[in-house]
């Protein structure tokens, strides 16, 4: 029983850490600590003073799991601080500041652990510093929350969309049936797709999508999709957007002779533009290609194989929530 504890202590121990940046110690030397109020923060850019002594180097990295409320900028640098103090330093500064990016949702900074002459620092200096600094970074943050809730369309951290669209398509190859080819044919595609989109733009989703064909009379083809597909978003403001997705996935056709189930494969390019909070309207051009086993009344060239391919152009409305 008390094993089993131990171990639960070390599991919830050691997960906890993970949740908080990964702090990278390159020392130099070591000396008396000193209060993290004395510790002055110098920006890249910013000129030290000549005289002055490395303790050693230190980096606040992404663990992997780093919560985004425990990487913030004041946040890493205060690490930062406490780290400088704690070996004797009473100013560090930044080499390297890396912003959250597709690699990772914390900020990360790489910096020097620097002794100062005393003179050239006090701790009211280096607290008004600190707090101007802070204060930069609360006023941009303040700027973004701001500009993002402006337009939910495109402000959450994760977007949630659901698509609805409708529009023609013309088939880029024979529809072969046991009495006709038909060439450069024009139906009727819809689809209905959910999306899970990041902040960055990289998403997933998944597509349910289908096209109606007229033939001659009394037949239709009729063809089914279903498939999980992976997006890349572009957002060029608050009001509109491109997108890139892809997608493969199960397909079915049916033309009145036969029927059958295959692979299919899109990829869409579409522009999007807010119309209000939480609607826009969307624009889109799918290319779709599908394969199916051939019939054994259907004569096809050799080389060539039973499939459809179109391209289509939709449109419809997109509601973020």
């Amino acid at each position: 029983m008390r094993h089993s504890l131990l171990l639960c202590i070390t599991a919830i121990t050691l997960f906890t850490s993970c949740l908080n940046p990964r702090v990278v110690v390159d020392l130099d030397k070591s000396l008396t600590a000193r209060s993290v109020d004395s510790v002055m923060v110098f920006e890249k850019g910013d000129i030290l003073p000549t005289a002055r002594d490395t303790i050693g180097r230190i980096r606040v990295l992404d663990s992997g799991l780093t919560l985004p409320s425990k990487g913030t900028y004041p946040k890493v640098l205060d690490i930062a601080k406490q780290r400088t103090a704690h070996y004797g330093g009473n100013a560090f500064y930044v080499d390297e500041h890396l912003r959250p990016d597709y690699l990772s949702s914390c900020h990360r900074i790489r910096g020097t652990m620097l002794l100062l002459p005393s003179p050239q620092v006090s701790s009211e200096t280096a607290m008004a510093l600190q707090q101007a600094g802070i204060n930069r970074d609360v006023e941009m943050a303040n700027r973004m929350v701001s500009a993002l809730y402006r337009n939910p369309c495109f402000g959450n951290h994760v977007r949630n969309v659901l698509k609805a669209s409708f529009g023609p398509a013309v088939f880029i190859n024979r529809i072969r049936t046991p009495l006709k080819d038909y060439c450069g044919k024009v139906g009727f595609d819809y689809s209905v797709e959910y999306q899970r989109v990041s902040l960055y733009g990289l998403g997933v989703g998944i597509t349910v999508a289908g096209n109606i064909t007229h033939l001659e009379a009394g037949k239709n083809l009729k063809l089914f999709y279903l498939g999980p597909e992976i997006l890349w978003a572009i957002r060029g403001g608050t009001s509109y957007g491109a997108e890139l997705a892809f997608s493969l996935g199960y397909t079915h056709y049916a033309d009145g002779y036969h029927s059958g189930n295959g692979m299919g494969f899109k990829a869409r390019f579409g522009f999007e533009y807010t119309l209000m909070p939480h609607l826009a309207i969307g624009a889109e051009l799918n290319l779709e290609s599908s394969s199916f086993k051939q019939p054994h009344d259907i004569q096809i060239p050799e080389g060539k194989g039973f499939n459809y391919g179109a391209i289509n152009l939709l449109i419809g409305p997109r509601y973020y929530f």
